[in-house]
This record gives C-alpha cells, structure tokens and sequence, in this order.
C-alpha cells in the first residue's frame, strides 16, 4: 500500500479520497490540464499545429463540494528576469480566466523559504552572469549527473522541512513551477507528504522557460504536466526521461501587454512622442542591462549615422536596472538622435514602435518580439542556457547573431536602408509558428 503511491504522480487517489475537496481538486485539475491550457494567454495545440484562441473563454473549473478560491503557488526563483516576468504572466493569465475563483502565490523558493545561504542566489546569479567562463562552470556544475546530484542532495537535506512545512502551511491546491532548480525537491517533498504522511498533495506541473535547449533540472517524471515552447525542448525532455504524453508545446507565457498581437506602429510612436516617419532601433540588455551595450550601441549609431545620415534612424537604449550603464550612456555624446532608459514596464509599446530591435537572446524579449513581429540582431547570450535561444531564432531566419559591434552595427543600417529586406524577415515571424503564447 506505500510502494503504490510513491511511484504515481497521484498516488493519494488510490485511497480513495476523491470524495474529499482534495481529491476533487486533483481530480479536476488533471482534467482541466488535459482539455484546455491553463498556463497560456494564447496556445497551440502540440498535436495538430494550430494555435488557439488567444484569450479564452475559461470555463469554470466545477467545485460543487469544494471551497473557492482554488490555490494556486507558483514557485521560482529570481535569478534572470524572465522566471519572474512568466510567474506574472502566467498570473495575469489565471486571473483572467478565472477571475475570483483563483488565488494565485508567486515565491522564490530560495529567498523566501530556504533562507540563507541559498536566500544569496539572486545576488550571484547577477555577479556570475557578467563573466563567461564562470557562468559556463556553474552551468555545467548543474547539468553533470554527478555534481547535479550532489547539489540536490544538499538541498534535500538542508531545505526539505522547511518546504514541507511551507506546503503543509499554505495546502496550495496546485503548484507551478517556472524554474528548474525547484522541481526536483519540491516532488521529493510532495512523494514524502504522500507515502509518509499518507496526506493529498497538490497537482505539480513545470512551465519551461527556454526556447531552443533545456537544462536537464527543467523535467521531473513525477510532473503531471510540463509546458514547452519548442519543438527542440520536447526533443530534449524525451531526452532526459520524460513521456511524450506529459509534454504539452504552448509557447512562452508572456506578460498580459503582449497577448493582443495587433500593432499600431504609427500610434504607439506619436503615444510615446516619437516622430512616425523616423526608424526606430530598439536596444535590449534584459533586465540587468548585461552585455556590451554601449559598444553595440555607439556601433550602431556610427553606422546610421554614416549611411543613413544623422536622422536616419532614432536609437532607444534600455538600460534595464543597470544604473551606472544608463548614466553613462545619457551622458554620451551621440550623432544620431537618442533616448536612454532605465527599468521600463511598457516595453510592449516600444517594441510595437520599433522597427528592429537589437538584444541579448533572452527567452522572453525573443518570445515578445516573436509577437510584435520584430526582427531581431542578437548580440550576447549567457554560455549553455541561452545559447538554444541564439540558434533557434538562426536557424528560423528569425534574425541574425553576430558578437562584433561593427557587423551589428553595418547589418542594423543595411536593413534600415532596405525596407523590402527587413518587412521580408518581419513577414517570417508573422507565420504560425509554436513560438509565442
């Protein structure tokens, strides 16, 4: 009778405790799991090709015995924008749906419940980030069998009760997880309240974040369901153990700004006060302003500057929360025309305004400029983790990577000054593709 349920994803209902409000929340999120995406403003289905709606309708989840509002608990961790940037989309999304009838938690597991050191992860995700080679060594520390294991040992020993405890606490009718460093303890934790404790656990399902390769921590078997928004990383799931039946291509949650997929170009430029007749190259670091952006950037505006002239094209900088960068750059003396941002929370309008955008290969902005149909020039992607991003836009004649400012800096003219070839590339993202959510 204990064997049984350790090895099921839903063990508990083989005591029959469907007849409780536990069992029918199972019960009837598996099946609202199956039947439609919950995690998505827009889908596709991943058996026939097509996308979805991209607002749905949202039929009630029916709890004739249960109490509202089901509890939803998305846990990740903030180390790179984009977990956090999916945490809240994918709540935008619940809310929509399902208006009053859903409570939504989003938590950083390390900071908020495993505490120190693990609380420090953000902090050096931000230091590491910034060089290569070690970010390469933390990567693949990660991905090895015999140091990932290590590492998940720890876990399990240092950080196991104090997840137990928070998930007895809260009893979170299902759990999200859009991060890959939670998936692995937090089943652990659920098969101990089952086989141990002989309780009801939440349903668990993943909500992967990378486009074009996945990190092996992203799949756990015991996931009921897991979200991917390629191809490639279902490729790469079956890869690492998972079944074909529990992977379900949606795309990327996006942000609530992003599920409308119509654009006003001239609009959004006179809301933003720019001129409607003059190009607009939209620079991106993501949202700790990484890479050489002001290499790029001076780059960029020399070569408009050269073959355009000195309106032909306006340069938009988004320094995200690196201070120091946007000071810097505000302060420079440029030969084009030239705003400078910091944190900004309508990105969606500047990209829908822009006419090319240059950027780090972030999940995210790639999977927002999928949506504003904005060709792409990337310049930088972290070692291992973001490099599937790079080559899936590649490899779809999406955009073009280069690290060599002046190549970025001569391609960004050349298409400026061609507009059949950028509304050519511009035309290639408009096709349905999985790409987007």
């Amino acid at each position: 009778i204990l064997v049984i349920p350790c090895w099921t994803g839903r063990g508990v209902v083989l005591w029959g405790s469907t007849n409780g409000i536990s069992g029918m929340v199972i019960e009837s999120v598996s099946y609202e799991s199956e039947r439609t995406p919950l995690l998505s403003s827009a889908q596709q289905d991943g058996e026939n090709g097509h996308l979805g709606d991209p607002l749905l309708d949202g039929e009630s989840l029916d709890r004739q015995n249960g109490v509202w509002p089901m509890k939803i608990l998305i846990l990740m961790s903030d180390t790179g924008g984009g977990h956090r940037a999916s945490a809240n989309a994918l709540t935008d999304a619940f809310k929509h749906l399902y208006k009053d009838n859903v409570s939504v938690t989003t938590v950083d597991l390390w900071v908020e419940i495993a505490g120190w050191p693990f609380s420090t992860y953000p902090w050096w995700y931000r230091l590491v980030a910034k060089y290569p080679v070690a970010w390469m060594f933390v990567y693949w520390y990660g991905k090895l069998p015999p140091t990932r294991w290590f590492q998940e040992q720890m876990w399990q020993v240092m950080v196991h009760d104090k997840l137990k405890a928070f998930l007895n606490e809260n009893q979170p009718d299902v759990i999200v997880s859009v991060h890959p460093m939670v998936n692995r303890l937090t089943n652990n934790v659920l098969r101990r309240i089952r086989c141990i404790d002989m309780k009801p656990t939440p349903i668990f399902s993943t909500v992967v974040t990378d486009y074009g390769d996945a990190h092996p921590m992203w799949f756990n078997k015991d996931s009921e369901v897991t979200y991917i928004p390629s191809e490639p990383v279902r490729t790469t799931a079956i890869k690492f153990g998972m079944e074909n039946s529990k992977l379900k291509v949606y795309g990327l949650a996006l942000r609530r700004e992003f599920w409308d997929d119509k654009t006003d170009k001239f609009g959004k430029r006179e809301k933003l006060g720019l001129s409607v007749s003059k190009p607009v190259i939209l620079l991106m670091g993501g949202g700790d302003g990484m890479g050489n952006l002001e290499l790029i950037s001076e780059a960029v505006a020399r070569h408009i500057n050269k073959e355009l002239g000195p309106n032909g094209a306006k340069l938009v900088i988004v320094c995200g929360s690196n201070r120091k960068l946007k000071s810097t750059l505000a302060h420079n003396t440029w030969p084009v025309e030239v705003e400078v941002l910091g944190f900004t929370d309508n990105i969606s309008e500047w990209m829908e305004a822009s006419d090319l955008l240059v950027t780090k290969a972030g999940p995210g902005t790639i999977a927002e400029a999928f949506v504003k149909s904005l060709p792409m020039i990337i310049y930088t992607y972290l070692p291992g983790q973001e490099e599937g991003n790079m080559q899936f836009v590649v490899d779809n004649d999406l955009g073009i990577y280069s690290t060599d400012a002046e190549v970025i800096g001569a391609t960004a003219s050349e298409w400026l000054g061609d507009p059949e070839r950028l509304a050519e590339v511009s035309s290639v993202i408009l096709q349905p593709y999985p790409l987007a959510a």
